[in-house]
């Protein structure tokens, strides 16, 4: 993403991972923002996540039982 704002924002409402820019070998593209986390912090986001998932429950489910 290209807002650091909302990548900040996420990482401040969701209260675990890590935010910072996205590096580059070259310096010709738009500045990149990015949100990650791992782990037990994976763990507890898709549990927050899959009773609202739709699309991607099935994949947020495999998460669980991996970390779980």
């Amino acid at each position: 993403m290209t807002n650091e704002e909302t990548i900040k924002w996420v990482h401040h409402i969701l209260g675990m991972g890590w935010s910072g820019p996205k590096r580059y070998h070259k310096h010709n593209y738009k500045p990149q923002w990015r949100w990650c986390c791992g782990y037990q912090d994976c763990l507890k986001l898709a549990k927050m996540l899959i009773p609202y998932a739709k699309v991607k429950k099935e994949k947020l489910q495999k998460v669980i039982d991996h970390y779980a």
